[in-house]
């Protein structure tokens, strides 16, 4: 994948690396004006708050002052009567001693106005005009409204109303004083410091005070739709526009007893301005040092550019094909190196061009090298030798020349589709043989394979040729020494019997006679009820096998079975072996039971094959567990020594830079920027320590636990790559994995490295991580990508061993891995592991590290029978079974084929089926059967049997199928026995076979000849 920065110029890359260490003082720079701009803003805010406070404050004593002489007002006698005589004479004498009062109203319960002092058309008009439409006095409370105007009058007011209530207590009425708000605003905001302004408003933001130009202001509101600019101010403080349109910085707070607030407020020009001005500045000296850092790099790259520029030329030069250019040595010691690089590249192309020639004319095959329009270009004289002519005779001539007339068409097509495919090597010919012509007119067979290259534009072709006519003769006597030998051997299979419906021997082959270890037919017993009498048969737990439960009577009762297996012991010299039996019934027409047909194979060598592999695979184990063992403990001491002194080392240094730092600042040096990116590169290498250690052996398993750990792995992953990452975990788990440090390490590691490939090759946007436990008593982890997908080429990349690993892990501890791609996007790792662990971690986990029991293998040999096959490589299973006749596959718990054996790929490469030849390791067995299925009813049983046994829901599985050549009809049975660590082994073994009646040549049926599916 190419990345953008892989693009950019030597002198573009030091221009951006200058620029990146420039914003470190840039960024110090930005980080003082900052704060610069919140101590100026903090200033403001002291100023501000204590003018708002104190207004509000005084408000509340007047307002609270108003409401004390209203009150003392209402509890007159002659207001309580609510009569006009002697009501106006009580307000006239109030109002010549209480000079706040502009207006003194008493209203009845119903609202009219019983009188009003003083008696004036004006003073009734501002009553009149008092607003009552309030509930507060109507429920017996005291009020203050909000500002009101006079019509035809300049003059705004407020009206304060308190309850009248009677000799009963019941309410009578209301006394009201109403304030001029020009007069209240001079007492109350006359002194105001310059600059500042001080304003109150009601509910509805009408202006009732202000300290400026309150004539201008007084009684104003906003318009129908302007919002409120104090409404996002946090704490009360903020910034905020004026109804003058002058911006400020305003704290606002309430007024006690009313709807009120207090609006104190600052120019931001006056309490910001010079910290804005310190801004202009540093923005002018971060662009001259910029700009200098850019000229400085520019000087730099442009020393470096010149002799790359030349060693590029070069470069291209040999691209064209000009061997004798060498690279001038000057520059840096970089460029040096690397041209000395490509001097002493091109003396090795010389030297392996004439290597190459010499290999060309001394090879013993037939070598052609023919150009798009099909001339021989070049030639080797083995070429010349098998064509019987000379090297060059066959230069400048058409390849059709040494071809058949009748092929020359066909020829032409395939060179041609070649030419135009993706594939860029092949054998040509069916079963990779053709016929060639040599220059005296004469045919012959050869074996050819055929390759193209691309050079300079024009595509060649290399044409490799093989004499194979002494070899098609030797393969004819082959063939038909095979075939005598395999009429041979037809009767020296798996011993075979068959027994009518009473359990009489009807039939039988010599194999039965040497499976029962008798000397002649004779000495077999003659029926079912006659066996007992000469041998027994045991289960593989070593009971004894009562005679119902023998092969041939369930058989006889309807039963099918395949991979029975008993130990047998003959009666009169006591010698045992194991039998794999396979038994099935013999129906008469009407579907009754009319005998039984029984195949029995002796197993014992397989069997003590299968307990040397399980102990040779156990040591393996514990090898394994022992390695990562010492593995985890090599880590943990290097983490503990980068943690404990260079980290140490460098905390240290950075004590004393910060001691010479504050000596620097005392002594205003220049020196002190320099010191301080010392500084901060000495914390960039204490935490780049601090992240190796964690990648070495995270602490945090030992100290907090496993989730903890993998929450600290998900965030680093999403910060490195940018890519989501999600964890989804049980906190219990923790409990249950303190006493499993081992199975602990080995889950992280597992989410680590699949981690590490989606990095790599997911191209995934999210992660989705899971740790459960699961009732079955094991412990579950799961990595979900939502990725391009694992293919099946990336599973079997040389030199990957990251998938191999993980694997190993998981087995180590007695658990199982499953890495597959999923039908809608991306790929899943996921890993099962018991909780309760290993007997080999047990042991870990009691002691220093894993130790090698020896009585591992006694406990194998203890065994009565091993009924499976544990898992191990091919390099020790593969001798195995290449032994066995049948054809074998060993696949994983996905369905890939890990290995076959010598059949397997015999029988491919015998019938002749691309599909077979295909068919091997690597491959996904179960994707095959799921694309047979529409064309083959029997594929879809064999694929359900297969997930049956490899999601353990069947012990085995076997079914019997039709897979016909186009001379000979075949019947085979397919077994599938479960391995350790949910690996599964399937053979086919051929049940019968005879030739077809009439002759014909069924070619739909002879494209199945392959293992089935």
């Amino acid at each position: 994948m190419t990345v953008p920065s892989e693009n950019l110029s030597i002198r573009t890359r030091l221009l951006v690396l200058a620029l990146i260490v420039a914003l470190l003082p840039i960024g110090l720079l930005a980080w003082f004006v900052c704060g610069q701009f919140r101590q100026a803003e903090e200033s403001a805010r002291a100023r501000v708050e204590p003018m708002a406070v104190g207004a509000a404050d005084d408000l509340r004593r007047f307002i609270a002052h108003l409401r004390g002489e209203l009150a003392a007002l209402a509890e007159r006698p002659d207001v309580q009567r609510v009569d006009a005589v002697p009501c106006d004479a009580m307000l006239g004498v109030f109002m010549r001693t209480h000079l706040w009062h502009a207006v003194l109203a008493v209203r009845d319960v119903r609202g009219d106005l019983v009188c009003v002092q003083p008696p004036t058309l004006d003073a009734r008009a501002i009553a009149d005009a008092a607003p009552r439409s309030g509930t507060a006095p109507a429920q017996g409370a005291f009020s203050v409204s909000g500002a009101f105007t006079v019509a035809g009058t300049d003059r705004w007011f407020t009206a304060l109303q308190h309850p009248v209530r009677g000799v009963s207590g019941a309410l009578v009425g209301t006394v009201s004083s109403v304030v001029d708000l020009r007069q209240l605003n001079a007492d109350l905001l006359g002194e105001v410091p310059p600059r500042a302004i001080v304003s109150v408003i009601d509910a509805s933001r009408v202006l009732l005070l202000r300290s400026l130009e309150p004539q201008a202001f007084i009684g104003t509101r906003p318009a129908p739709n302007e919002p409120n600019p104090f409404a996002d101010l946090k704490q009360g403080f903020g910034a905020a526009m004026g109804s003058d349109g002058v911006p400020r910085l305003v704290a606002v707070r309430p007024v006690p007893f009313t709807d009120w607030q207090v609006v104190a407020g600052l120019p931001e020009q006056d309490a910001m301005g010079d910290a804005r001005s310190r801004l202009y500045q540093t923005v002018v000296a971060a662009s001259l040092l910029l700009l200098l850092a850019a000229l400085l790099v520019w000087r730099i790259s442009a020393a470096i550019g010149r002799p790359i520029q030349g060693l590029a030329q070069a470069i291209a030069a040999v691209a064209a094909g000009q061997s004798a250019v060498r690279a001038a040595l000057d520059g840096p010691p970089e460029v040096r190196a690397m041209a000395r690089q490509l001097n002493a590249l091109q003396d090795a192309r010389a030297l392996g061009e004439a290597q190459l020639r010499g290999i060309f004319d001394t090879a013993v095959d037939a070598i052609l090298v023919v150009d798009e329009e099909q001339r021989v270009v070049q030639a080797n004289r083995a070429a010349a030798a098998m064509l019987r002519t000379s090297v060059e005779d066959i230069i400048g001539t058409p390849l059709e020349r040494f071809i058949p007339m009748r092929s020359r068409a066909q020829h032409r097509a395939a060179m041609q589709a070649f030419g135009e495919g993706s594939v860029v090597a092949r054998h040509m010919g069916v079963a990779r043989e053709v016929q060639a012509l040599r220059a005296d007119g004469s045919e012959f067979p050869i074996e050819a394979s055929i390759s193209t290259l691309a050079i300079n534009g024009q595509r060649l072709y290399t044409v490799i040729h093989r004499d194979i006519t002494q070899r098609r003769h030797e393969q004819t006597e082959l063939t038909q020494g095979k075939a005598k030998l395999e009429a041979a051997l037809a009767s020296m299979n798996d011993a075979v019997f068959i027994v009518d419906a009473d359990g009489r021997l009807r039939e039988f082959n010599d194999a039965f006679v040497r499976f029962l270890r008798f000397k002649d037919r004779s000495a077999c017993p003659h029926s079912v009820s006659d066996a007992p009498q000469k041998f027994e048969l045991r289960f593989p737990d070593g009971k004894l096998a009562p005679l119902d439960m023998w092969a041939a009577p369930r058989a006889l009762r309807g039963d099918i079975g395949s991979g029975i297996e008993y130990l047998v012991r003959r009666l009169d010299t006591g010698e045992s072996w194991i039998g794999s039996y396979s038994f099935a019934p013999i129906r008469a027409a009407d579907g009754s039971v009319a005998g039984a047909v029984v195949v029995a194979r002796d197993v014992t060598a397989a069997r003590e094959v299968q307990a040397d592999l399980a102990r040779s695979h156990a040591a393996l184990q514990r090898l394994m567990a022992a390695q990562d063992h010492v593995q985890e403990q090599e880590r943990s001491r290097i983490a503990r020594e980068l943690h404990d002194d260079l980290q140490q080392i460098l905390a240290a240094i950075r004590i004393d830079l910060g001691e010479l730092i504050e000596r620097l600042q005392a002594a205003a040096s220049d020196q002190l920027p320099l010191v301080r990116e010392v500084d901060a590169l000495a914390m960039r290498a204490i935490v780049s320590i601090r992240r190796i250690v964690e990648d070495l052996r995270p602490q945090m398993i030992d100290d907090i636990g496993l989730v903890p750990t993998l929450q600290t792995l998900t965030a680093q992953f999403s910060r490195r790559t940018g890519i989501t990452c999600e964890l989804d975990a049980a906190e219990d788990l923790d409990k249950a994995l303190k006493h499993r440090p081992a199975l602990s390490t080995c889950l992280y590691r597992i989410a680590q490295e699949a981690l590490n490939n989606v990095a790599k090759h997911a191209a995934a946007g999210r992660v989705v991580i899971r740790l459960v436990a699961l009732a079955t008593g094991q412990v579950a982890l799961s990595v979900l990508d939502d990725g391009r997908g694992i293919r099946s080429a990336d599973r079997r990349k040389p030199g990957s061993f990251g998938l191999q690993g993980m694997n190993e892990r998981v087995r180590s501890q007695g658990g199982s891995l499953r890495v597959e791609r999923l039908a809608s996007g991306g790929t899943l790792v996921e890993a099962i592991v018991p909780l309760s662990g290993p007997p080999a971690e047990a042991a870990n986990e009691a002691g220093d590290g894993p130790s090698f029991d020896d009585s591992a293998p006694a406990a194998l040999d203890a065994a009565p029978m091993p009924r499976l096959l544990t898992h191990t490589g091919p390099p020790s299973l593969q001798p195995v079974i290449d032994a066995l006749a049948c054809s074998v596959a060993v696949m994983d718990a996905s369905g890939i084929i890990r290995f076959v054996n010598r059949a397997w790929v015999e029988f491919a490469e015998r019938n002749g089926s691309p599909g077979s030849r295909e068919l091997g390791p690597g491959v996904n067995y179960l994707d095959v059967c799921r694309g047979s299925v529409p064309e083959d009813p029997d594929a879809a049983v064999a694929l359900q049997g297969l997930q049956d046994v490899i999601a353990g829901r069947a012990a085995s599985f076997s079914c019997e199928y039709g897979c016909h050549s186009a001379v000979e009809l075949r019947w085979y049975r397919m077994l599938a026995m479960p391995m350790a660590h949910g690996e599964v082994m399937v053979l086919h073994v051929l049940v019968s076979s005879q030739p077809r009646d009439d002759g014909r040549r069924d070619l739909a049926s002879a494209q199945r000849i392959a293992p089935p599916p």
